[in-house]
């Protein structure tokens, strides 16, 4: 039986948050931001597995403790808000998984 599938096509959004690359933001501050951000906890857990993957990841390729790791663009306020919301809408539209391929 196939899965069934939904598409969401999006034209326009607009983020109004202040463009800011923090030099080098680390997992433990990004998680404090979620964590203190007006979410529902789905979204707060969904937007801190997010970057503990990443930070998994990183961690990983340099050989080095999570604690070290320092994210440049991906701790940056747009990046944090894109992972948030991104969490808020698959909340919103009741997404439990989502795949993407090449």
């Amino acid at each position: 039986m196939p899965t069934p599938t939904s598409h969401l096509r999006l034209s326009r959004l607009t983020n109004h948050a202040e463009h800011s690359h923090a030099p080098h933001r680390h997992l433990s501050s990004i998680l404090k931001i979620i964590q203190a951000a007006p979410l529902s906890d789905a979204v707060k857990s969904r937007s801190a597995r997010a970057f503990q993957l990443l930070g998994e990841a990183e961690a990983a390729i340099h050989s080095i403790p999570i604690e070290k790791v320092h994210f440049h663009e991906v701790g940056a306020v747009d990046t944090i808000v894109d992972i948030v919301c991104s969490a808020a809408g698959a909340e919103l539209l009741g997404v439990d998984r989502w795949l993407a391929s090449p």
